[in-house]
């Protein structure tokens, strides 16, 4: 072989050896480089989960994943891009729902423009979803279909109030409490403009109901008023018929302590009683007590002292028989009658036919204290001279004048009867 051969062989090799150093080379650096691009298309791809877990990050856009995207692209292994591709498709599809879900609320609040129907779509487009972002989307889905539940009920509750769509005419049966409750309700909106636009309506409603109530007022202040006066009339009839049903016998008063006759509340009481009748007209008191007949027993005569008041411990007086024998041979009236034993009932039927009574108490109307000579110690004369129908009370003139000027009792006719029956049933008529 000539050398010239043996050279260019020599060459040739050369050159096959060099071509297959570049080729090793070449392929080494390829895949060095395919590699990498894989490598930093995975870790691009990672970056857009929280770390260690397969939930994508809030701040997540949709051009990071297209980033990511272009990244891959380039990625020279087939399974692998394809993988990442389809991850990041549904990754596409979740970040552009959960945009348009996040663009439904405005302040921590859904839109006033999100409708039902926008809730229907993004349920349907989240079911499309893998299981795991449907997962992470649901609490938002279940937030906006709460608070259209909550605008919807408000809105219902307060359509309710009228009777009209216009929301012109309030319901009859609207009360202050309905308005509150729907005031309550849409006062917890978060939409401040659906609030707003309600405020309207519960303004008509607010107006109506104040009207209704001043009307009610004024009818209740009406009827109040001729409440009242009905009452003023009844009590002014029931006056006017208190007043008629007295029989009051306006007797002339004669005082025995005025006239020094101290124990003559029986003699007092006659000499009224006679007056009245048009008897002893001019008779004083003092005269007329010396003429009383005295005795040791009261059914003859008076016992002990009509003028003085010793001996202190026993009862001064004189018996009903015997005031009433003194009354009729003073006077020459024979209608002065011992009416011992009648009921008050029947005293009272005297007063009405205008005949005074004298009736024996106890004075100041206390309870009768211990009885001494056939009396109460405390015993004392009033002449009965009212009564009234109706209210069942008593007028006493009472023969002792009081410092104040007080000479007559109105008094109920049980305390009267309790003492009455008390100290014997004891009065004289003058008839």
């Amino acid at each position: 072989m000539s050398k010239t051969k043996k050279v260019v062989l020599i060459f040739i090799s050369l050159v096959f050896i060099t071509l297959g150093v570049i080729c090793t080379i070449y392929s080494y650096q390829t895949d060095k480089l395919e590699k990498e691009q894989y490598s930093k298309t995975y870790y691009a791809y990672k970056e857009l989960f929280i770390e260690k877990k397969n939930i994508p990050k809030d701040e997540v856009t949709i051009k990071d994943i297209e980033k990511v995207e272009k990244m891959n692209s380039k990625v020279a292994y087939p399974d692998k891009k394809k993988k990442i591709e389809s991850e990041l498709k549904e990754l596409k599809k979740y970040i552009k729902l959960k945009n348009n879900i996040d663009n439904s609320f405005e302040n921590n609040a859904i839109k006033s423009s999100v409708t039902s129907l926008d809730l229907e779509n993004i349920k349907k487009e989240n079911s499309k979803l893998t299981e795991e972002y449907q997962n992470l989307l649901i609490p938002k889905i279940n937030l906006i279909s709460e608070e259209l539940n909550q605008i919807e009920d408000v809105k219902n509750t307060i359509n309710n109030l009228f009777e009209d769509e216009n929301h012109q005419k309030v319901k009859e049966e609207v009360t202050r409490d309905t308005y509150n409750a729907a005031v309550s309700k849409q006062q917890s909106l978060k939409q401040q403009d659906i609030i707003a636009e309600l405020q309207n309506y519960l303004n008509t409603v607010d107006a109506e109901l104040s009207r209704r109530e001043e009307l009610e007022r004024k009818r209740l202040e009406e009827e109040r008023r001729k409440r009242e006066e009905e009452r003023r009339r009844q009590e002014e009839e029931r006056r006017q018929q208190i007043q008629a049903a007295w029989s009051i016998l306006n007797v002339p008063y004669i005082s025995q302590n005025k006239n020094n006759v101290l124990n003559g509340c029986e003699v007092a009481t006659l000499l009224m009683g006679l007056q009245y009748k048009g008897y002893l007209k001019d008779m004083d008191l003092l005269t007329y007590a010396e003429k009383v007949p005295k005795s040791t027993d009261p059914s003859l005569g008076f016992i002990h002292d009509i003028f003085g008041t010793e001996p202190s411990d026993v009862p001064h007086w004189i018996a009903p028989n015997a005031l009433a024998e003194f009354g009729r041979t003073s006077s020459g009236y024979n209608n002065v009658i011992d009416s011992t034993g009648k009921s008050l009932d029947e005293l009272d039927v005297q007063v009405q036919s205008g005949n005074p009574v004298i009736i024996y108490l106890t004075s100041f109307l206390n309870n009768p204290k211990e009885f001494a000579e056939g009396a109460p110690k405390n015993l004392h004369v009033f002449l009965l001279t009212g009564y009234n129908s109706i209210t069942g009370e008593h007028i006493l003139t009472d023969p002792w004048a009081h410092d104040n000027g007080w000479t007559t009792w109105t008094v109920s006719k049980s305390k009267i009867e309790s003492i009455y029956n008390a100290t014997g049933k004891r009065s004289v008529i003058i008839g």
